[in-house]
């Protein structure tokens, strides 16, 4: 490929601008937490939190809030 903008062809140009284009939308759009992995640990808090909320141990429920807050 040339070295300068002025050796370019149209052909050479599409490819640069394509290939930064490319690898600017794929920073963009990848999820870098994709591959992330979540420890045991943490992943058996959840469950347990998870569960006290459905046991009605934890959190409140949201239309006793929205009346405390006057919003029905």
């Amino acid at each position: 490929m040339p070295k300068t903008l002025a050796e370019m062809t149209e052909q050479d140009l599409r490819e640069l601008v394509g290939d930064a284009v490319e690898e600017r939308l794929l920073e963009i759009l990848v999820d870098p937490d994709e591959t992330a992995e979540i420890r045991p640990e943490f992943l058996e808090t959840l469950h347990a939190e998870h569960k006290k909320v459905l046991d009605g141990d934890l959190g409140r429920d949201l239309d006793e809030v929205a009346q405390e807050m006057e919003l029905l």
